[in-house]
């Protein structure tokens, strides 16, 4: 279980901004991964906090160290307007 709050907001950001990218659902993400999609409706919502082996196997089905789920996001560039 995440005890840090930080952490549990960075996931819930890490996880809708990779759907996000490649255009997948949270079924698709429950498929890959094995966790229920209402946990994953819960993990976007900071309603849920997820166990060890479930942040392992989302990491996992998306390819990325446990790190980069928990750690902040990436900062995206901002377009500058004409």
């Amino acid at each position: 279980m995440l005890t840090n709050k930080e952490e549990l907001a960075n996931l819930a950001v890490n996880l809708r901004l990779w759907l996000e990218e490649k255009g997948k659902t949270q079924t698709d993400l429950a498929a890959a991964s094995g966790v229920p999609q209402p946990t994953i409706s819960n993990l976007l919502r900071e309603k849920y906090d997820p166990s060890v082996c479930a942040v392992s196997r989302l990491a996992k089905a998306l390819k990325k160290p446990i790190d980069d789920l928990l750690s902040p996001p990436p900062r995206r560039k901002l377009q500058k307007s004409a």
